[in-house]
């Protein structure tokens, strides 16, 4: 099953988790890159207010087509509960050639928020896997055995595919 990975990152969390689970799929990486400046303090405000309204970011130029994969893994920092700009803007140019996908939430609370039911909605239907993955597991590396299993279950769909 050829699989891209597509994430974004304003801390370089997101993209600490989506490189490791690349590696151990030997999957495709795609960085989306919103134009918009969301560092900082007051980058952190907007990006809030940008998620709250549900907008757009300005991305840009993709590397990879998502209609070239069987799998597409979404990883998601979730702000003020909803996926980022970038993604949603991922999400809307690609909508149609996706084809399974896997939500991978990245957010600060270890309890599951709405941003999966955002992605639902964004993308027309549910994932085949969804997990989500707190800010600080990732930061003090003690998301290895959460990450192991997440590999499990998407290679479980690999083998029932072959089926």
């Amino acid at each position: 099953m050829k699989t891209l990975i597509v994430y974004y990152s304003r801390t370089k969390t997101s993209e600490k988790l989506a490189k490791n689970l690349a590696d151990k799929l030997d999957a495709g990486l795609e960085e989306v890159i919103d134009r918009r400046d969301y560092s900082g303090a007051l980058g952190y405000i907007a990006g809030g207010r940008d998620a709250l309204m549900k907008k757009e970011g300005e991305i840009e130029e993709l590397k990879n087509n998502a209609r070239d994969y069987d799998l597409v893994i979404i990883v998601t920092p979730v702000w003020a509960g909803n996926m980022v700009p970038g993604i949603r803007s991922f999400i809307r140019q690609e909508k149609d050639d996706l084809g399974d996908v896997v939500f991978i939430a990245m957010q600060g609370s270890s309890r599951e928020q709405k941003v999966f039911r955002d992605l639902e909605e964004e993308v027309g239907r549910g994932a085949v896997v969804q997990e989500f993955f707190t800010t600080k597991e990732i930061q003090r590396d003690e998301f290895g055995e959460k990450l192991d299993e997440l590999v499990g279950e998407i290679r479980g769909l690999e083998k029932e595919g072959e089926n």
